[in-house]
C-alpha cells in the first residue's frame, strides 16, 4: 500500500471510542469479537493496543496462535477522515480505528504482535492480554 498514517491520526479515535475497539479473526466482523481494546495509545513508533482476549474456544484459539507463533500479525480496519498527497503516497491525517483483526498476511511489515503477556504463569489463557503494536509511522 502506498500510505502512511501520521503522528496523531488516531488520537480523536482514540479519545472517543477508547474500549468500544474490538479484535476480530480476519475482519470477520460479522462474526462476534475475540477481544476488547484495554489500552490504545500513540507513540513514537506507532500505535500501540492492548487486548482483553474472550474466555471462549475462538479467543483460546487465537491466543494459542499467537503463542505458537503462526499467527504475528495484525491489520486495522479504518475509516480515513483527512488526508493529503505526498508524491504517490497518501498520508493520513486523521482516522477512525474501527477494529483491529489477527491476520496472517498484514498489509504492513510493521504490523507485528509484540507478544502474549499474563499476570501469572496460572492465569488462564482466554483472560490474558494480547500486546499487539500497530504500524510503524
Amino acid at each position: 500500500y502506498r500510505e502512511r498514517f501520521a503522528p496523531g491520526a488516531f488520537a480523536r479515535s482514540i479519545a472517543e471510542r477508547g474500549s468500544k475497539v474490538r479484535l476480530f479473526d480476519s475482519h470477520q466482523t460479522r462474526r462476534l469479537p475475540i477481544g476488547r481494546a484495554v489500552e490504545l495509545r500513540e507513540a513514537s513508533d506507532g500505535l500501540h493496543v492492548a487486548f482483553e482476549i474472550a474466555a471462549t474456544r475462538d479467543g483460546d484459539d487465537a491466543l494459542e496462535l499467537v503463542r505458537s507463533g503462526t499467527v504475528d500479525a495484525f491489520s486495522i480496519g479504518f475509516r480515513g477522515i483527512r488526508e493529503h498527497a505526498e508524491g504517490d503516497v497518501t498520508v493520513r491525517t486523521e482516522a477512525a480505528l474501527m477494529e483491529v483483526s489477527l491476520v496472517g498476511l498484514p498489509a504492513y511489515a510493521g504490523a507485528a504482535i509484540a507478544g502474549v503477556r499474563s499476570q501469572s504463569l496460572h492465569i488462564p489463557r482466554a483472560v490474558a492480554q494480547a500486546r499487539l503494536t500497530l504500524m510503524n509511522w
